[in-house]
């Protein structure tokens, strides 16, 4: 009777290098049962595995009691989940550190909603992210809530985060998808990602994600289908044909039809004055449309006196932007030109006029823009001072397009049909096509740091390290030199360009803008318009701008120009 045979080892520990993936390859080839497994385990991180079972041979993680697979040693066309010998290593141990907590959280961990909560309120307070403090931002609060409030989310409210998976993420964002497009199906992975990652790595016991392996890295967002493929190509073509025909000019004539549009409105149709002061701070100043309604009147200095274009007669200022207020969050400053300055003066006076007279309100707004819908102290705590939407100017562009319908519910009418197609982002564009066409005046690093773009050298020196004084008045890190040159050959050409289309200089609407006592302010000094053919429309404030037209000879009568023909010109007399 023959002896029983002993079973085959079945694991070795060695350094596993490309000749052990090489071996553990070929033992996979004369495999011929797939029950037959060997595994290698490393010397160096004791809890990589390399396994061969059967035809297969994949990289394991084990940290008692679990184990985990983290990918395939074999290359196959296609194939993501793949690993070097290094990139195993790597990965093992970003996994075994999630593993290797034995002891399982008593709780059961948070459900969506309790993660929904919980993640918008670490976006309410300041949060450091390496050497920079990133302080709360409105519009991120508001586009979070705005994702998660989705109707599509209703089913995930009472789902525990450990037992969300790849498939739960996948049919929620098939249904965002069908129901609100591309673009939001985007956002909504964006949002989910950053929130489920936060949670994992700041908040793990908590929210019951200890050991879970983040799968929802790996998930992307479904492609866009033809019709969606198709309006994006026609966006593009659009994008391109208005930055190829809207130009400095049309700007001019943009602000022209706007300055008329506003004061042809009277009653309930009315433009609100920060509305109508808005579009020009955005021409001007080239900031974001969200930027604009974020400036107070207590960051606006109306006489800078290091800016060296600024004198007593005409006044430069500077406007500053606190880090929640910009993209980037980081503080910002702008020199403001005189005319602009004038503008944010009638701005200020229409609106506390309007409100003393309509409401009877005698409290100054802290905002330089503010919503002319006042609201009572006592009612609404939390908001008594409201700043402009950021989406009144659309809406006042749209009434100005056409595209906007009356109370008969019929579209008005289009005072832009003569102008090419603009949105308020295009003006940031039009004005970099103008600055770089004249290198010799204004750099390349000017219009970035004028677009509120972050220089290469600020990306390492916070502002929170200036001095409180050098913050406050003129940041050292704003390139404030720069953005002054920029900012003059910007505010000059958009003023040429609006005055030869035909514009005059914009008062207050509450007051009698013929009367130019009642201001107390210095009125910006006008461009003289070289060509005398475009004058300013009648009712200009200030005839000095326009060139003198050469007067004409009068006609001759007919009777006189006949006799001069037959050569019996008028007696004269002696």
């Amino acid at each position: 009777m023959s002896s029983a045979r002993k079973p085959p080892e079945k694991s070795t520990r060695v350094l596993i290098s490309e000749e052990i993936v090489i071996a553990a390859l070929a033992r996979a080839a004369r495999a011929k049962d797939s029950k037959e497994f060997y595994d290698y385990c490393d010397t160096q991180q004791r809890y990589l595995i390399l396994r061969q079972r059967g035809p297969r041979v994949g990289w394991f993680v084990r940290a008692k009691p679990r184990m985990q697979r983290i990918g395939n040693a074999k290359r196959e066309p296609g194939d993501d989940l793949y690993l070097t010998v290094k990139k195993a290593r790597h990965t093992a141990g970003e996994r075994y550190y999630a593993l290797r907590s034995g002891r399982r959280p008593r709780t059961k961990g948070w459900t969506w909603a309790d993660l929904d909560r919980e993640f918008q309120a670490s976006r309410q307070v300041k949060r450091k992210k390496g050497k920079r403090v990133k302080p709360p931002a409105p519009a991120t609060l508001k586009d979070i809530a705005g994702c998660f409030d989705k109707p599509q989310f209703a089913a995930w409210q009472t789902k525990r985060l450990a037992t969300l998976n790849d498939v739960d993420l996948i049919e929620l964002l098939d249904a965002v998808h069908r129901e609100r497009g591309h673009g939001a199906c985007c956002k909504t992975l964006a949002w989910v990602r950053a929130a489920l990652t936060w949670a994992r790595s700041e908040r793990t016991i908590e929210s019951g994600l200890v050991g879970v392996v983040p799968w929802w890295e790996e998930i992307k967002p479904p492609q866009p289908t033809a019709a969606e493929i198709e309006e994006m190509e026609d966006r593009d073509r659009e994008f391109d044909a208005a930055r190829a025909a809207f130009k400095v000019e049309a700007l001019g004539k943009l602000l022209v039809i706007h300055e008329r549009y506003c004061a042809g409105r009277s009653g309930n149709r009315k433009v609100s004055p920060a509305v109508r002061a808005s579009l020009w701070w955005l021409a001007f100043t080239l900031n974001r449309k969200y930027t604009c309604t974020q400036v107070r009147r207590s960051k606006l200095q109306y006489v800078d006196p290091l800016n060296p274009y600024s004198t007593r007669a005409q006044p430069w200022g500077t406007a500053e932007w606190p880090a929640e207020g910009v993209k980037n969050k980081r503080r910002f400053m702008l020199p403001i030109p005189p005319f602009l300055l004038h503008i944010v003066r009638c701005c200020e006076r229409d609106f506390e006029a309007l409100i003393g007279k309509k409401r009877g309100l005698r409290s100054r707004s802290d905002w330089m823009f503010a919503s002319s819908r006042r609201r009572s102290r006592r009612n609404h705590p939390q908001n008594p001072d409201p700043g402009l939407y950021p989406s009144s100017l659309n809406a006042h562009l749209r009434a100005m397009g056409g595209k906007k319908k009356n109370s008969k519910g019929a579209y008005t009418e289009n005072y832009l049909r003569d102008l090419p197609c603009f949105w308020p982002h295009l003006v940031r564009t039009v004005a970099t096509d103008f600055l770089k066409e004249y290198p010799d005046k204004v750099s390349g690093a000017a219009i970035s740091a004028l677009l509120g773009h972050v220089l290469p050298h600020d990306r390492s020196d916070p502002d929170d390290e200036m001095s409180e004084v050098t913050r406050e008045f003129y940041l050292t890190s704003q390139a404030m030199p720069l953005k002054t040159e920029a900012m003059k050959l910007w505010s000059d050409a958009v003023l040429k360009a609006y005055f030869r289309a035909g514009g005059t200089l914009p008062m207050p609407h509450e007051v009698d803008e013929n009367d130019k006592e009642k201001l107390n302010w210095p009125l910006p000094k006008l461009p003289r318009i070289a060509d005398a053919r475009l004058r300013p429309s009648r009712g200009s404030q200030d005839r000095r701008t326009t060139a003198a037209r050469p007067r004409r000879k009068p006609a001759s009568p007919p009777a006189k120009r006949r006799q001069r023909q037959q050569g019996r010109g008028p007696l004269r007399k002696a």
